[in-house]
């Protein structure tokens, strides 16, 4: 079992410190975008099943969810793909990591003033907020092969994903505890309510962050000169690449069969605590139990 734990050459102590990212972003992942806000958009924020008037259109909440999910969506895949290259000249993994991290902090907590009806403020703070978690992603996954060497890559990539399930499952479970046993803290009932849930994610993001920007060292990039050559540099480096996957079809192939199946997989996860909450009348403390059981699973599979 020890094994499982030992790494080839790098410093260990460098990949707990950038596995706890995953341990803190992951929060988001699950009280956010998988189980309690989720549930609260579609249905007091933007109105259930009745839905919300827009234009003459009456789009019920679950869709309206939806559309902002691809929005973001949408957002990430124009901004990320530029960036990442600019990141990977200029050796920006860090500071680009640490500006998705703001955004996608700073969105969340603001997630505490969204009230019901507010379908658009509440709609344009989790773009951003889904922003800061799966944009970030890309430069967190980047550096990967800054804590590992290659025999190491899956071991690694693994101790991650785990590291992740427990993190987004004890603030889960620590979500549970505030709405349904608030006298466990010694405190009396009602005292919290989702919204507290959403600012939890906030600090638990920012506070377990820390490590990875203390203790992961990158090295820097290769790019030269001012801004606007290093962005010339970046846009015609990412023409290269796009150029080079007509050369390379099996990639190309692997790309869209990876987006099909795992925007399949993403969409079942967005819409599994809707579907609970208003086709099951699941309760929020209902719909973490559930989730909590599949992060105890995700995690002994990772």
């Amino acid at each position: 079992m020890l094994k499982l734990f030992r790494f080839r050459r790098r410093n260990a102590g460098q990949v707990f410190a950038w596995a706890t990212y995953d341990f803190a972003n992951s929060a988001f992942a699950t009280t956010i975008l998988a189980v309690v806000f989720n549930a609260y958009y579609a249905g007091p924020v933007a109105g259930g099943s009745a839905g919300t008037l827009i234009g003459g259109l009456r789009i019920p909440g679950a869709t309206m969810f939806t559309l902002f999910v691809a929005a973001s969506m949408i957002l990430i895949a124009l901004t990320t793909p530029f960036l990442a290259a600019l990141s990977d000249l200029s050796g920006l993994k860090k500071k680009m990591l640490a500006l998705h991290l703001g955004i996608g902090v700073g969105a969340t907590a603001l997630l505490y003033t969204v009230d019901k009806g507010e379908w658009l403020w509440g709609g344009v703070l989790f773009v951003f907020g889904q922003l800061g978690f799966a944009g970030g992603n890309v430069f967190y996954n980047a550096m990967l092969y800054d804590v590992a060497d290659p025999e190491d890559y899956g071991k690694v990539s693994g101790v991650g994903w785990a590291w992740g399930y427990i993190g987004g499952g004890l603030l889960l479970g620590l979500n549970l505890i505030m709405l349904r046993y608030p006298h466990w803290l010694g405190l009396p009932p009602d005292t919290f309510n989702v919204h507290h849930c959403f600012l939890s994610v906030a600090i638990w993001w920012l506070l377990f962050s820390i490590p990875i920007f203390r203790s992961v060292r990158v090295p820097g990039g290769r790019g030269a000169g001012g801004i606007r050559e290093r962005i010339g540099d970046a846009a015609t480096s990412l023409k290269t690449i796009f150029g080079r996957l007509r050369e390379l079809p099996n990639l190309t192939r692997y790309f869209i069969a990876y987006l099909l199946y795992n925007d399949g997989v993403e969409t079942v996860i967005v819409m599994a605590a809707i579907f609970g909450c208003q086709e099951l009348a699941m309760s929020s403390s209902d719909l973490i139990v559930f989730f909590l059981v599949i992060q105890f699973v995700g995690c002994f599979g990772s």
